[in-house]
C-alpha cells in the first residue's frame, strides 16, 4: 500500500520509487486511468524525508491495453473464456484448491446450423452462453473450448446435491426447440460429464480426462444427461425423463 509511513520505510529499505495505476471518477467524465509515480529523497541539510509524485494520465493506453487482454483472453462469438484461457485459469486454481470441472456438449447443435443457417448458430451459442453465466458465479470459470462445448469448473468442493442442482439448471435452460418453415421441430439438449478434484495432487488433464469419459457415458445413453466420475462408479441424473441414479 502507498502511504506516506509505507514509503518511508521502504526508503530505509533502499527503495525509493513507485509507480501505481488505477482509476479516478471524475464526475462529468466517469472513470479514467491514472499512474502516479513517487520518489524518496532525504534533504542533505535539514534530514527531512521528501516524498515526490506525480501524476500521469493512461487511460487510451491503459484501455488498449485491457482491450488486447480481453480479445486474447475471451471467445469473440460468446465473449466467454477461450480454450486456452479456460484451460489456464483452471490449472492455476487447482494449485491452490480443489473443485468440480463440467463438460457441456450441446446435443444435436448441427441440425441448427444445418437448417437455420449459422447466423441462427451463432445466436443460439450466445443464448446457451448468457445461460451459463446466469446459472455460475461471477468467480466461477466459465469458457467455451469448442465450437459447441463448453467447460466451467467450480472452485472448492460441492456435494452431489449442489452439483444435481447446476446440472439441472443447465440441463433446463440448454433444452430448447426450433420450428423451421416446414413445421419441424429441431431440438437441442445438453449432454454433460463432471470429474471432481479430490486430492491436492488433481490436476487439468486429469479431470478433463475423467470428465471427458463422463460426457461419453452421457452421449451414449441417450443425452441430455449428466454423468459424474467418482473414480469407481457413474451417478447419472436424466433430464426431463426423472431422476435416475445408479
Amino acid at each position: 500500500m502507498m502511504s506516506i509511513n509505507n514509503l518511508i520505510l521502504e526508503y530505509h529499505q533502499g527503495i525509493v520509487r513507485h509507480e501505481l495505476e488505477f482509476r479516478l471518477l471524475d464526475k462529468v467524465e466517469g472513470y479514467y486511468w491514472v499512474q502516479v509515480i513517487t520518489n524518496t529523497i532525504c534533504d542533505d541539510q535539514t534530514n527531512d524525508i521528501l516524498i515526490f509524485a506525480y501524476f500521469v494520465d493512461i487511460d487510451h493506453e491503459k484501455r488498449e491495453e485491457l482491450l488486447l487482454k480481453n480479445r486474447a483472453e475471451k471467445d469473440g462469438l460468446t465473449g466467454l473464456y477461450n480454450k486456452v484461457t479456460t484451460e489456464f485459469l483452471v490449472s492455476e486454481k487447482l494449485k491452490m484448491e480443489n473443485g468440480v470441472l463440467i463438460i457441456i456438449d450441446v446435443d444435436n447443435f448441427k441440425s441448427v446450423n444445418d437448417y437455420f443457417g449459422h447466423a441462427k448458430g451463432d445466436e443460439v451459442l450466445k443464448q446457451l452462453a448468457e445461460e451459463l453465466k446466469w446459472i455460475f458465479r461471477k468467480d466461477d470459470i466459465v469458457g467455451r473450448i469448442g465450437g459447441d462445448e463448453f467447460m466451467v469448473f467450480m472452485s472448492m468442493q460441492y456435494d452431489e446435491d449442489f452439483i444435481y442442482k447446476k446440472a439441472e439448471d443447465i440441463l433446463r435452460r440448454f433444452f430448447k426447440s426450433f420450428e423451421d418453415s416446414s413445421g419441424r421441430l429441431h431440438t437441442i439438449s445438453a449432454s454433460i460429464g463432471v470429474s471432481k478434484a479430490i486430492s491436492e495432487k488433481s490436476s487439468f488433464n486429469q479431470l478433463y480426462k475423467q470428465a471427458d469419459t463422463a460426457l461419453y457415458h452421457s452421449k451414449n445413453k441417450g443425452r441430455n444427461t449428466v454423468h459424474i466420475y467418482d473414480c469407481s462408479s457413474f451417478v447419472s441424473y436424466v433430464s426431463n425423463r426423472g431422476v435416475k441414479r445408479s
